[in-house]
């Protein structure tokens, strides 16, 4: 019975350990789902900012091509023949813009958006890395929960009342397993003296 006892005060015990891990548990896969959040936040923005600056290269590239045929355009004699395509006919020339950027400007929009590519790569990396963080945390959350029959959501609030009364129960466990202590002891004790006792009376029956 005894042993029986201490086997169960052991369990709880070490039920209680596991769900302090829990805890513990619990509190990293917050930390690294925020963490998470916060790094999907700075993908999210360098995908917007290398769009953005892609866009634009593309944009400014085609229009100094286009600038670059209104300046040939702007030559062009109707009866001669087009040193591009050859025609003699001109009905739509090309236009040129009043605004166009140089081609050291439109290689540094080139620039700029690779570098913001590189950045973005870096970015869905680390949020990669640490989505993999979240998912063992998590992981790791519900294996205990499963192992300790948890079936509720967990909250600070939920770990108070249940340490709570594991605690109470741990308290309890003690004291029952202290009282059979004394108990058998006790047993152990008279039954002792009254062997003594035996003997003692066998003795004076034979004097």
């Amino acid at each position: 019975l005894l042993k029986d006892k201490d086997q169960l005060v052991s369990e709880y015990q070490n039920r209680r350990n596991m769900m302090h891990q829990l805890s513990d548990d619990y509190n990293r896969y917050n930390n690294e789902e925020e963490a998470y959040y916060e790094l999907s936040q700075v993908y999210g923005k360098s995908l917007k900012d290398y769009d953005e600056a892609y866009q634009k290269y593309l944009e400014e590239s085609q229009r100094f091509r286009d600038n670059q045929a209104g300046i040939l355009a702007r030559d062009l004699k109707e009866g001669e023949p087009c040193p591009v395509c050859g025609s003699i006919h001109h009905p739509q020339k090309a236009i040129m813009e009043s605004r166009v950027l140089s081609i050291q400007e439109i290689e540094s929009l080139e620039e700029k958006a690779e570098q913001l590519r590189i950045e973005k790569e870096h970015a869905f990396s680390n949020m990669s890395d640490q989505k993999e963080k979240k998912r063992v945390a998590f992981h790791d959350v519900e294996t205990l929960k499963k192992q300790l029959h948890i079936e509720e959501e967990l909250s600070k609030e939920t770990f108070i009342r249940l340490l709570d009364q594991m605690t109470k129960k741990d308290i309890q466990l003690k004291k029952e397993y202290k009282d059979l202590q004394e108990e058998i002891s006790y047993r152990e004790n008279l039954k002792k003296t009254i062997e003594k006792d035996k003997i003692l009376l066998e003795e004076k029956e034979k004097a």
